[in-house]
């Protein structure tokens, strides 16, 4: 008998209201999974719950908070009897220029790229046993930032270099590390940006079909169904067509 490729598996994913983070949801659960929902957002949260069913539980949380974050994976990890993998997913899109830009916003935005990301990683590290899975979502913004995406990339390739180090700290303890990098897809934080940048996806490049969040959530349950020996450290995934970043 074939069971479910993530049959048993229990993993937490945060900014788990809607784009990736949802899918993921949805894909775990479908992957014969259990997953807690970490996110802000109450009623999405409460619809998507209702959607998935008993194997999926919603917490509300902002993930910027370290006391409130840890309490909700501390519940997370109890209501699930563990944690087999985390996909830190929370973030946000910035656009505009360094020169002009606030420091202000640049400091609350890296609160959530970066601090936030891998203080969910920190206090998930403490409900997990090996082998265990962790996912950071990060971009191909990283690799090529634009003239009005400084602030973003850095913090994407922020997550970059710690995604390498946590490789090396939790590799020996058999913890994967995988960094996705997705390049553009069709999500609300994405819509944001690109009415920010002049409302084409044209003005990075030539024209394109976006990424669908389904087919990022499938790459991530296929990260996390491979052999316990086997580990997808970096991950990118462009639609095809997308120039840069």
């Amino acid at each position: 008998m074939t069971h479910p490729p993530l049959s048993g598996r229990r993993v937490l994913v945060t900014g788990a209201s809607g784009g990736i983070g949802a899918a993921v949801a949805r894909r775990v659960i479908t992957a014969g999974g259990q997953v807690t929902l970490l996110a802000r957002r109450i009623d999405r949260l409460r619809r998507l719950t209702a959607e998935l069913g008993t194997d999926a539980i919603a917490i509300p949380c902002d993930v910027t908070d370290p006391a409130r974050l840890s309490d909700s994976i501390a519940e997370a990890a109890r209501a699930m009897g563990g944690i087999d993998a985390i996909v830190a997913n929370a973030g946000a899109a910035h656009m505009g220029h360094i020169g002009t830009g606030e420091p202000r916003i640049w400091r609350e935005f890296f609160d959530l790229n970066v601090i936030a990301c891998l203080s969910t990683v920190r206090y998930g590290l403490d409900h997990m046993i090996a082998p265990a899975d962790v996912v950071l979502i990060g971009s191909t913004a990283a690799h090529r930032p634009t003239g009005a995406t400084g602030i973003y990339a850095a913090s994407k390739t922020a997550v970059t270099a710690a995604a390498e180090s946590l490789r090396l700290e939790l590799g020996p303890a058999g913890i994967r590390v995988c960094l996705l990098q997705p390049g553009r897809v069709d999500t609300e934080i994405g819509q944001h940006a690109r009415l920010e940048a002049g409302g084409r996806h044209g003005t990075m490049g030539t024209a394109f079909t976006l990424l669908a969040t389904d087919e990022v959530a499938e790459v991530v349950a296929f990260v996390l169904s491979r052999p316990a020996n086997l580990a997808l450290n970096t991950v990118v995934l462009r639609p095809v067509g997308q120039e840069f970043p």
